[in-house]
This record gives structure tokens, C-alpha cells and sequence, in this order.
């Protein structure tokens, strides 16, 4: 690895180091938020086994680990340039024993069905043809579609999932009337959808989503929205909790 052309990030008052590429992907907020909305839901489950689909650089399944999320995580990822990092993420971390990194692409890779416990992803957001893609490969991969549709990801995560399992993930809300049909689509039902708006009053940016297998019963469907920050720039109780794992304690504002 040469030094020059990455950076090592901490995360959680360096309590973790993410390596990765100058130029290349970037992890960003979403895989805090997607961290934070998986450990709320499982932290306290019997977990064995989880799986992340296209896990990148390996940052959020190394954040539920440092949360404290039972059992082991597979990290499935196509990229070899992500997955070396993913590998040297994990080794310098000392998570070995806990997440197990795969190289291949969701749309191929072998997955025993009814497997997880818990499947969580973070999608690429917009189709291949939407926009101009970065030329960078990292980074057209994980914004546009081109290796994997939100219905792929989907697709893939229902089958892996137990029958009493959660699947978990992050999308703009500007698409959520797509995710949504998406997720029927596959035989998904979403048990809670979280808005993420910066400040209080504006318009949500990002909905994190939880679904089960199956249909749910009638009014079991839970919807919340939460603030990041207050008006004068601070991070709000929760927006503490999701960038820097500092438990709000009881505070509700959020």
C-alpha cells in the first residue's frame, strides 16, 4: 500500500482507522447512519450470523463490531481494489475473528438461503443512466448502478434472510416510492422507515429502512424522523450517537 495515495480515518474518538483511496470511494455519513439504525434494531438480538452486501472498504461492518453487534459478519465485495482495503481495514482493526471479507460480485456469488440473522447494505442511489458517472471506477460503482440494481441487492438479501431476520438499508428519499416498490417486489415488508434531515423543517435527504420477510400485521409499521443538528451548528443527541457512538441517555432530542 502506498502511503501517498490513501488516508487513515478515524472514526468513534479513534477508536477505529479506515484506510482508504485519495481519489477513490469514500465512505461518508450514510455508513454512520446505517451503522447506527442496524445496532438500534439488533444490538440486543441473538445474532449468529450477519451479512453485508458490498461492504466497500469494510466501514460499517467494522462500526457495528466496535458498537458491539453479536455474532460475525460476511462482507461481500467485487471490487479487488475495495477488498484489499477491506481486508487491511479488518486486520488493522483486529476484527478477524469476527468479520469474514468475500470477494464477488451479489449479482453471482453463492449464498446459502435462509443463512442471516441480519443482511445490511448501503446501494449504489441512481441508475446507470442517470447523470454523468465519476470516472474513477470506485466511485461510478458505488453511486450508479452499473454492477447491481437496488432490486438485485434486494433480491439477493430476501433470500439470505432467516425467516425471522431484518434487512437493512440506506436510499435517498427522493427514491423511496421506488425502494418501496422494489421491496414488495421481492417479497419484503418494511417494519420502520427513518427520514435523516439535517435541520429541523427541511426536507428529508436519506430514509433508512428496515424489512422482514413476509407481509407485517396492519399497523405495526412504525415511521420516525430524526435531526442531525440543531439550529446553531451542534449535533443533536442522536446526531451524537450516530458520528461518534456516544449513547444519548434517554435524551429524546432528536
Amino acid at each position: 500500500m502506498t502511503e501517498r495515495l490513501y488516508t487513515h480515518d478515524t472514526i468513534y474518538h479513534s477508536d477505529i482507522v479506515i484506510s482508504q483511496r485519495r481519489t477513490g470511494y469514500r465512505f461518508s455519513v450514510d455508513a454512520l447512519l446505517l451503522a447506527w439504525f442496524v445496532f438500534r434494531h439488533c444490538g440486543e438480538r441473538r445474532l449468529t450470523r450477519s451479512m453485508e452486501l458490498g461492504g466497500g472498504s469494510g466501514v460499517v461492518s467494522i462500526l457495528l463490531k466496535r458498537r458491539g453487534l453479536p455474532g460475525s459478519i460476511d462482507c461481500i465485495e467485487r471490487q479487488e481494489s475495495l477488498f484489499s482495503l477491506l481486508r487491511a481495514n479488518i486486520e488493522r482493526n483486529e476484527l478477524s475473528s469476527a468479520i469474514f471479507p468475500r470477494l464477488g460480485d451479489l449479482r453471482r456469488i453463492s449464498v446459502e438461503p435462509e443463512r442471516y440473522d441480519a443482511v445490511l447494505f448501503n446501494p449504489p442511489y441512481h441508475p446507470a443512466s442517470a447523470g454523468r458517472t465519476s470516472p474513477d471506477d470506485e466511485r461510478a460503482a458505488a453511486r450508479h448502478e452499473l454492477y447491481g440494481t437496488l432490486d438485485d441487492f434486494l433480491r439477493v438479501g430476501s433470500r439470505a434472510l432467516k425467516k425471522r431476520g431484518r434487512l437493512f438499508f440506506v436510499y435517498p428519499a427522493a427514491r423511496s416510492a421506488f425502494a418501496y416498490t422494489a421491496i414488495a417486489h421481492n417479497g419484503l415488508s418494511p417494519v420502520e422507515t427513518i427520514a435523516v434531515q439535517e435541520y429541523d423543517g427541511e426536507d428529508p435527504s436519506l430514509f433508512l429502512i428496515c424489512c422482514i420477510r413476509g407481509a407485517v400485521a396492519a399497523g405495526s409499521q412504525r415511521f420516525g424522523i430524526i435531526t442531525m443538528k440543531r439550529p446553531d451548528g451542534t449535533d443533536t443527541a442522536v446526531g451524537t450517537d450516530i458520528l461518534h457512538a456516544m449513547p444519548d441517555n434517554g435524551n429524546r432530542d432528536q
